[in-house]
């Protein structure tokens, strides 16, 4: 009798080290899996969303840059405009490089549409303020800070 009990205590020591040993190798499968989508995360949508801050930063800019020229008339201000429109088309030819799935391609697209209606209607404020005409660019401007806050 006790032969079958020590036998059972080996067969159960047995069958739980099997367990174990599955698993421990479960465990490192999915760790693996993880491993290669953190990977792919890093290598693909970091510099993807890299480029989209960008794109946002020099919206941000062009913004700030025609309303200061609309308050002030100083032309730094245009200056810092042009500068945040070339950043922006430069950030936009990446990120647009960058996407290779529909749904980042789509993201570009959007982002570049809403570049451009702030940038017509920021063109037509700074045309107000060059014509003096100081009421209509501060409404402008007022519907640029609105087009932009309902984009997101």
């Amino acid at each position: 009798m006790k032969m079958s009990i020590h036998q059972s205590l080996w067969a159960a020591f047995a069958a739980l080290m099997v367990l174990i040993a599955t698993g421990v190798l479960l465990n490192l499968v999915v760790l693996n899996l993880e491993k290669r989508q953190n990977y792919r995360v890093h290598q693909v949508y970091e510099p993807l969303m890299e480029k989209m801050l960008s794109m946002d930063r020099d919206l941000a800019m062009m913004l700030g840059a025609a309303r200061g020229y609309t308050l002030s008339r100083r032309t730094e201000f245009l200056a810092q405009y042009d500068e945040a429109v070339r950043n922006f088309e430069k950030s936009s030819a990446a990120a647009a490089d960058l996407a290779e799935e529909p749904r980042d391609e789509a993201m570009v697209s959007g982002l570049r549409q809403h570049f451009q209606k702030l940038k017509e209607i920021s063109d037509e404020q700074i045309r107000l303020s060059d014509a003096g005409d100081l009421e209509g660019s501060t409404k402008k401007m007022l519907s640029a800070a609105r087009q932009r806050r309902s984009a997101f």
